[in-house]
C-alpha cells in the first residue's frame, strides 16, 4: 500500500484477525480482531473438568484491538 502512495490509516484502514505477535511487533502495529483464545481455552477446560457442565453452545466474545492502522471513530455507520 505504501508503494502505491496510500497512507495508513489516513487513506485506508487495515485490520487483521487473531491478534498474533507479528501484528503487534511488525513495522506498523496492525489493528486486529482478537478471538480471545485464552478465554476460549479457559471455558473449554472448565467444561471438560466439570461433570455437571451443561451441554450446548458456549460463546466467547471477540474484541477489537485498535492500533496504528485504524483511526477510532473514522467509519460512519
Amino acid at each position: 500500500m505504501w508503494a502505491e502512495g496510500l497512507a495508513v490509516p489516513e487513506s485506508v484502514a487495515v485490520i487483521g484477525q487473531d491478534d498474533w505477535w507479528p501484528v503487534v511487533h511488525g513495522r506498523v502495529p496492525i489493528s486486529s480482531v482478537s478471538m480471545n483464545l485464552e478465554d476460549v481455552g479457559a471455558v473449554a477446560a472448565q467444561l471438560l473438568t466439570d461433570p455437571d457442565a451443561a451441554p450446548g453452545v458456549h460463546l466467547v466474545a471477540p474484541a477489537v484491538v485498535a492500533r496504528a492502522t485504524t483511526i477510532p471513530g473514522a467509519c460512519a455507520d
